[in-house]
């Protein structure tokens, strides 16, 4: 597997450590993320990731009405029991059965999250980010 950048690497640890998870299962999000911001029409891309850190499958977020959108999985990454249990179903509806297939609990990252925005402790311009100061 690919190694992300420093940069992707500190944003997936970030969403892994707030959903619960370990920031060192973050590797698999972390190469996901820079691919599709390097490669892909990201805005509207997420992914599912197991606990473990297993990507399990991707979505993607579609307009349906002005001001509506819905976020449908669009391709199993993992072998599923039962992949019709999850592709090209709103994603609301497929977590349950994609929790119970793997096994484990899952959470869903928009691309948004780990493409965008500042990552705790990487060093932009030489200042580190997300760094407090003393008053």
């Amino acid at each position: 597997m690919i190694m992300a950048s420093e940069y992707f690497e500190a944003q997936a640890a970030d969403v892994m450590a707030t959903a619960g998870g370990d920031p060192a299962n973050a590797g698999q999000l972390a190469a996901w993320a820079e691919d599709a911001r390097l490669r892909r029409d990201w805005q509207r891309l997420g992914v599912i990731v197991a606990y473990d850190g297993t990507l399990v499958a991707e979505t993607i977020r579609l307009n349906v009405l002005v001001g509506v959108s819905v976020v449908y999985v669009t391709d199993a990454l993992v072998e599923l029991p039962d992949p019709d249990d999850a592709e090209g179903t709103i994603l609301d509806l497929a977590c349950g059965a994609i929790r119970q297939q793997i096994g484990q609990p899952i959470i869903h990252v928009p691309a948004w999250q780990v493409c965008t925005g500042a990552a705790r402790g990487v060093v932009s311009a030489g200042v580190p980010r997300r760094q407090k100061t003393s008053a």
